[in-house]
């Protein structure tokens, strides 16, 4: 978290996601590369939000924001390689890669308010009363 301590760090990487999945001219992967860009920006808005309301916001979905960068990157990649692989081949598997990637979901943020407390419960394996 260090590394994106900035409002604006991520922008490379939205601007990075929407280069590769742009790479789509297929009509196959036009659902995919919208999913990769929308989750983008998503996390970058989640990522502000979360750098607002300060470090505890932050650190309680810091697993879900990373797992969703990796996602939405590894979606973009995919797409990317899809298109390629078609013009390259005419195969399509990477096309269908994408597809069922971005079908399993990418977006594991999750904006539900919570428990602060639950969820520090939960992370520190503490009980937690009723």
């Amino acid at each position: 978290f260090r590394a994106i301590q900035r409002v604006d760090a991520l922008v490379p990487f939205v601007s990075e996601v929407r280069h590769r999945a742009e790479s789509a001219r297929d009509g196959r992967l036009r659902a995919p590369a919208k999913t990769a860009v929308e989750t983008a920006e998503r996390v970058s808005a989640w990522w502000r939000r979360a750098a607002e309301r300060g470090a505890e916001a932050t650190e309680a979905g810091a697993r879900r924001f990373a797992l969703t960068l990796g996602r939405t990157l590894a979606l973009a990649l995919l797409i990317e390689h899809g298109q390629w692989e078609l013009d390259e081949s005419g195969d399509v598997r990477g096309v269908e890669a994408a597809r069922r990637f971005a079908f399993a979901g990418v977006d594991l943020l999750d904006d539900s308010p919570g428990d602060p407390s639950a969820t520090a419960a939960l992370a520190m394996d503490e009980p937690l009363a009723d």
